[in-house]
């Protein structure tokens, strides 16, 4: 049907251009600071550590600032 790789997007929109591929989109992501997983199968992992991070930050601020609690 199609005479090149295709990568169909969000809601099988088809990407028309390199900026359009989710490569492309992870690699911007990735570049403004977000966490990215390599694979969708590392997604739940990555959730995991980084919700560990963040709690722990928070924790860490709280008793700083407020450290009777």
């Amino acid at each position: 049907m199609f005479t090149t790789d295709v990568q169909f997007g969000h809601a099988g929109a088809l990407a028309q251009s390199d900026q359009e591929t989710s490569n492309a989109k992870n690699a911007g992501l990735k570049a403004a600071g977000a966490i990215v997983p390599a694979t969708f199968e590392e997604l739940p992992t990555l959730l995991e550590s980084t919700y560990k991070k963040v709690r722990t930050g928070i924790s860490t601020l709280l008793s700083s600032v407020c450290p009777r609690l």
